[in-house]
């Protein structure tokens, strides 16, 4: 469903995917999801310092700015794999990895798409 929104929502912008402009469309990407994820890891780190059993790091390995690390890093999924799942609110960050990667690839492949159909011509 989201790959359908973000399809349809870069058709109405750029007129098709083939225009895409990747730095346009990775700005717009972050201004969306950013906000919301600092928010996420702030609260997520306050409730880890104060100690909330269910929200601290304990596992051997995993801390707060391990994970931090690897939710801005866009490869939580990758620290979690490693460390093992991780204390509530956290997650969720796997997917969100996930997808922010196929978003940067997202706007090369649109524009890899130009390039195939005039191959062919040729």
């Amino acid at each position: 469903m989201s790959g359908f929104l973000i399809a349809s929502r870069i058709t109405q912008t750029f007129g098709a995917l083939d225009r895409i402009q990747p730095v346009r469309f990775l700005i717009h990407r972050a201004i969306r999801i950013l906000p919301c994820l600092v928010l996420l890891v702030s609260v997520l780190g306050v409730l880890d310092y104060v100690g909330f059993e269910d929200y601290r790091f304990s596992k051997p390995g995993q801390s707060f700015l391990g994970a931090a690390m690897a939710a801005f890093g866009l490869y939580f999924n990758v620290w979690q794999a490693r460390h093992g799942w991780s204390v509530a609110g956290w997650t969720i960050l796997w997917s969100l990895s996930i997808e922010e990667l196929f978003y940067l690839l997202f706007p090369v492949l649109c524009r890899l798409n130009v390039w195939f159909r005039f191959s062919c011509w040729l």
